[in-house]
């Protein structure tokens, strides 16, 4: 064989082996990916994450779950004396997997003008795959992050 033909048969080698290994892209292969995430949290209404002083508790999700594409959320911000009205709220959603995040990174949430919940979004989750939400509140002289992790199917 000439060298050429080696090329040609590397080639060749490299683009069967990149397409076996590739799959199809009819959304099985992230719909797999989901149903085996092991650190995705499980969205629910009123689900509830605490850091050593502060808690965050979604209220409602549009869509919910959580889904590629525009997000809104709502939430409430609590102490141990109870709900806090006037914290300062930073959002950074994140893909761990592939080291990128949205546009922009950070999302500040609406601080609630009367009642006790935030608003956040829209806020463009626009791949499948697990994303992490890090929340960064600021009350006080606390500040604090907590993060909860969705799998989003394409």
């Amino acid at each position: 064989m000439t060298i050429k033909t080696y090329d040609s048969l590397l080639i060749l080698l490299m683009f069967f082996g990149s397409v076996a290994c590739g799959g199809t892209d009819d959304g099985q292969s992230q719909q797999s990916a989901c149903a085996v995430e092991t650190r995705a949290d499980t969205y629910v209404q009123g689900l509830e994450k605490s850091g050593e002083t502060l808690s965050l508790r979604l209220l409602d999700a549009q869509p919910a779950p959580p889904e590629v594409g525009n997000n809104e959320w709502v939430f409430e911000v609590s102490d141990r004396s109870g709900l806090v009205t006037s914290a300062t709220v930073s959002v950074k959603p994140w893909m761990p997997d592939h080291g990128h995040g949205t546009t922009p990174l950070y999302l500040d949430a609406t601080p609630p003008d009367t009642g006790s919940s935030y608003r956040l979004g829209p806020m463009d989750l626009f791949m499948p795959g697990y994303w992490t939400l890090t929340f960064e509140i600021e009350h006080q002289s606390v500040r604090e992050e907590i993060v909860f992790g969705f799998c989003l199917e394409g």
